[in-house]
């Protein structure tokens, strides 16, 4: 979808719905990193492109 149409706060939206709900253990990989989810009951790892790894591909 383009810029601005919502992909990222969909997902960001599904994941807290996740955390709320399930004891478990979130990857995700992100250029850039634009939420920032506290764990509840599941485990955030939110890896950030150029920070973290160097391509997708190797994250």
């Amino acid at each position: 979808g383009a810029t601005g149409s919502g992909k990222s706060t969909s997902l960001a939206a599904m994941l807290n719905e996740i955390n709320r709900e399930k004891p478990v253990h979130i990857v995700t990989l992100e250029d850039p990193v634009e939420f920032v989810h506290r764990s509840v009951k599941a485990t955030f790892n939110q890896r950030e492109l150029g920070v973290d790894f160097d391509t997708f591909a190797n994250g």
